[in-house]
């Protein structure tokens, strides 16, 4: 049996982003309150009732150069590259995977054997098929890091589990609902938090 499978969610997990995120948003969408856009993460972002499928607006030039000049979540760092050295890292995101690779190679942690961003499929269940399928892991042999009980339901719909974190988008209330194998306060307990998981 290979190596097992940890798959990282991006903005919320890794990247400090929620201010980056909401503020672009509202460019298009003034009205837009905080908890509308945090609820809308309670499934896929891009199935959102607010949001106008025909309006043709450019997000990420917007997002991109802000992203890239922020930093990851302090502790991340060190603790995906503890976590590299034991397991194979993945990362899904509907943010586009070419900037989060940058972001990634600037910020030193470019370890994850795979980024699939946006431009892969807009549901994550499939995003993660196809890693299991390329893989030939098991759902058993995989976790998802995340921070939305969107990412939680997307998840189960692959047979996959998840451990939620809490200095995301979502409050822990809302992460719960989804029930989560483990609720994660701070990065420095993810790396327990994961071999926790595959020793039961």
């Amino acid at each position: 049996m290979g190596r097992k499978l940890v798959i990282f969610d991006f903005d919320g997990v890794i990247a400090d982003s929620w201010d980056i995120c909401f503020e672009t948003i509202r460019i298009w969408y003034p009205q837009l309150t905080e908890q509308q856009y945090r609820d809308s993460f309670n499934g896929n972002i891009r199935d959102a009732s607010w949001r106008d499928s025909d309006i043709k607006m450019n997000y990420y030039d917007h997002y991109d150069p802000r992203l890239l000049a922020s930093k990851p979540f302090m502790g991340i760092p060190e603790v995906v590259r503890v976590l590299a050295k034991q397991y194979r890292l993945f990362l899904i995101s509907s943010t586009p995977a070419p900037v989060i690779r940058e972001y990634l190679r600037i910020n030193d942690i470019d370890v994850f054997e795979q980024v699939l961003g946006h431009e892969t499929h807009k549901y994550k269940d499939v995003k993660l098929r196809i890693i299991l399928d390329e893989t030939k892991a098991s759902p058993a042999e995989t976790v998802m890091i995340s921070d939305t009980l969107g990412d939680i339901l997307e998840a189960r719909k692959a047979g996959v589990k998840v451990i939620s974190v809490l200095w995301g988008f979502q409050n822990k209330k809302t992460l719960l609902l989804g029930n989560p194998v483990a609720v994660v306060e701070h990065p420095r307990e993810l790396p327990k938090s994961v071999d926790n998981f595959f020793s039961e």
